[in-house]
């Protein structure tokens, strides 16, 4: 699968609202990791461009509504060594996720991937998930 990415300059992200972008992703092999969890080798890799100002960059990362189980959204990034998670998120739930802040000039990939949580529709085994993602950049 190829990664889907976007980019955002930091001009824009501060003159103007950013709004969520949708990615659907279809699993290839899923397994059960325990603590009623399931993962997904599928990833989304999102790409921000800085313009090594000294601004704050966060992710809001919604489940959508179309879920039919919770998920735990996990990213991942430059000079991080241990992945952000998300708590539990119901369907149509979000969480603003902090990422970092000043970074140099240039694109940094980061890597969002889900956790199905068993239950609902999710009876041990992902298929697919899906993330809205709307970047933050902050002064």
């Amino acid at each position: 699968m190829n990664p889907m990415r976007f980019a955002l300059p930091a001009f824009l992200a501060l003159s103007a609202p950013a709004l969520a972008d949708l990615y659907v992703v279809n699993c290839t092999s899923s397994s059960q990791i325990g603590g009623g969890l399931t993962s997904c080798d599928a990833k989304v890799d999102i790409t921000l461009n800085s313009d090594g100002g000294t601004h704050s960059y966060e992710l809001t990362v919604a489940a959508p509504a179309t879920h039919c189980s919770e998920v735990v959204y996990q990213i991942l990034g430059p000079g991080m060594t241990n992945a952000v998670s998300t708590p539990k998120l119901a369907p149509g739930r979000s969480m603003r996720v902090f990422l970092t802040k000043d970074l140099p000039a240039g694109s940094h990939t980061y890597t969002i991937r889900a956790l199905g949580v068993i239950g609902g529709c999710n009876v041990g085994a992902m298929s697919s998930w899906g993330v809205e993602v709307t970047p933050r950049i902050r002064p």
